[in-house]
């Protein structure tokens, strides 16, 4: 076999390891155990969410590294967390946000100002938090829960 075809053997195998390599790493975990979480994620689920079961977790992966994790729960309720174990969002489309999760001034104004209207999703933003309701209005507001503004 000539040097040249010999080199090409040996590029196109280190081509293939590595595409299979990256394959592996980037691949998502789907899972039930719960052990699989932050111990963070493991108490605001267990504070917040205790009855419900866990029907899914997918642990979300990039190059080898876990990136976040989105957890599903028996009553619908989605729940992300960062790879730290810290909250990122909550949302359940069927039966809302349960309001213990939302700071006080924050669910007062919607209460107020929204009375027919669940919260369907809440997400931590760098500002602080931001709210969809079931009456299709996103709302925004700061870490402590006074109302920033209306996103359109």
């Amino acid at each position: 076999m000539s040097e040249e075809k010999v080199f090409m053997k040996k590029i196109l195998s280190i081509l293939a390891v590595s595409a299979a390599s990256a394959f592996l790493y980037a691949s998502d975990v789907y899972t039930q155990d719960v052990n699989l979480l932050p111990e963070d994620s493991r108490a605001f689920i267990l504070q917040n969410f205790g009855s419900e079961k866990i029907d899914g977790i997918k642990i979300e992966k990039d190059w080898g590294f876990v990136k976040d994790y989105t957890v599903s729960l028996s009553d619908s309720t989605k729940l992300e967390f960062y790879r730290d174990g810290d909250w990122k969002s909550v949302e359940n489309k069927a039966f809302g946000v349960p309001s213990k999760l939302l700071p006080q001034p924050m669910s007062e104004y919607i209460a107020k100002k929204y009375p027919n209207a669940k919260v369907l999703e809440l997400e931590k933003k760098h500002y602080g938090f931001k709210v969809k309701l079931s009456s299709f209005v996103e709302l925004r507001f700061d870490k402590s829960g006074t109302f920033l503004g209306v996103d359109l």
